[in-house]
C-alpha cells in the first residue's frame, strides 16, 4: 500500500495503519463498557426511591451496558476498516502513475 510514497508519508502512515490493520475494538469496547457502567450507577442513584436493590432495573441496566460494549467495539473495528479503505483510495489517487494512453 505504501509501496509508492515517499518517505515523509510512508513514516508518517506506517504507524498508524499498524495500528488499524491490527484493531479490535478494545479501546472503544472499553470505553463503552466504563461509560455504560457509570451511567447506570448514576441512573440508579436517582431512580432508586429509597429501594436497595432494584432487580429488574439492574437486569435492564447489564443488558443495555453489554450491547453498548459490544456495538462499541464492533464499531471501532468499522472505523479503522474504513480508515484503511479511505486511506488506500487516497494513496492510490496520489501516487498513481498517470496514464498517457492516447488509445
Amino acid at each position: 500500500m505504501l509501496a509508492g510514497a515517499d518517505a515523509e508519508t510512508r513514516s508518517r502512515l506506517e504507524p498508524r495503519l499498524t495500528r488499524a490493520l491490527s484493531a479490535c475494538g478494545c479501546t472503544s469496547g472499553a470505553v463503552a463498557l466504563l461509560l455504560g457502567s457509570a451511567l447506570s450507577v448514576l441512573w440508579w442513584l436517582t431512580q432508586r426511591e429509597g429501594r436497595l436493590v432494584m432487580w429488574r432495573e439492574a437486569g435492564i441496566a447489564a443488558v443495555a451496558i453489554v450491547v453498548a460494549t459490544v456495538l462499541a467495539k464492533l464499531g471501532g473495528i468499522l472505523f479503522a476498516r474504513l480508515w484503511i479503505a479511505w486511506t488506500q483510495h487516497r494513496l492510490e489517487r496520489r501516487f498513481a502513475s498517470p496514464s498517457w494512453d492516447s488509445t
